[in-house]
């Protein structure tokens, strides 16, 4: 399961299939969360006195993971790129066609 995370991490970075990736990485941090971290409450173990590490990171790794989601890559993303529509006509040239 860790090499497939890393992909996922690597196509955020790039920006290439943004939203798959994002969806990829709020799956994982919410399994992570009710699997491993949930029964430790919600803050992380700053001081070192808990047993565990609580799911505060979980909800902020799934919240960034729900924005790109919705907004996508942005203007320097290879999704931006690879979608780019060529096919638009400039006005001045379309009066001419």
């Amino acid at each position: 399961m860790r090499h497939h995370t890393g992909i996922i991490a690597l196509g955020l970075i790039v920006g290439l299939l943004t939203r798959v990736a994002a969806f990829g990485i709020g799956v994982v941090m919410v399994v992570a969360a009710l699997m491993g971290h949930v029964g430790n409450g919600f803050f992380m173990n700053w001081m070192g006195n808990q047993k565990g590490e609580g799911f505060e990171y979980h909800v902020l790794a799934v919240a960034g993971a729900l924005v790109l989601m919705i907004e996508g890559g942005g203007k320097a993303s290879l999704d931006r790129v690879l979608t780019r529509d060529d096919t638009v006509v400039a006005p001045a040239r379309a009066a001419t066609l």
